[in-house]
């Protein structure tokens, strides 16, 4: 049978844990960098982890300007973004479409609407209004 109850914990270890936590932990109030010290994760933002004696060669400053001052389509042979695509082919892959009756069969009319248009016309009697709109 298994015991579910909890043991007991030895209040001597508490207050040895306790003492020791007292001895060697310290509680700072300010944040001070250790300037010399090499930090394990360079953060570009940090004043403190940036180099100032190396210099960024020229042909890298042209090669970041050339990417960001450019159109995509300079800049790449493929749409980067499923955006991209609705600009980026312009040319037709089947050549002009609107001849070839195989893709381009619309009806040139309708035999309903034309009836309907007729019909429309036989139904207008009035003569428009030529009068003055309104009395003066």
């Amino acid at each position: 049978m298994s015991d579910d109850r909890p043991k007991k914990v030895n209040p001597v270890l508490i207050h040895e844990a306790a003492m020791k936590e007292k001895k060697f932990f310290k509680v700072y109030q300010e944040f001070r960098p250790d300037l010399k010290a090499e930090s394990l994760m360079k953060k570009f933002y940090a004043k403190h982890d940036v180099l100032q004696d190396e210099e960024t060669p020229q042909e890298y400053i042209e090669l970041f300007r050339k990417y960001y001052e450019g159109i995509p389509k300079e800049r790449v042979d493929y749409p980067e973004t499923e955006n991209q695509r609705y600009g980026w082919y312009t040319e037709l892959l089947c050549g002009d479409a609107r001849c070839d009756r195989i893709l381009n069969y619309h009806r040139r009319q309708d035999p309903e609407i034309k009836l309907a248009t007729i019909l429309k016309k036989l139904q207008r009697k009035d003569k428009p209004f030529e009068g003055t709109p309104f009395k003066v």
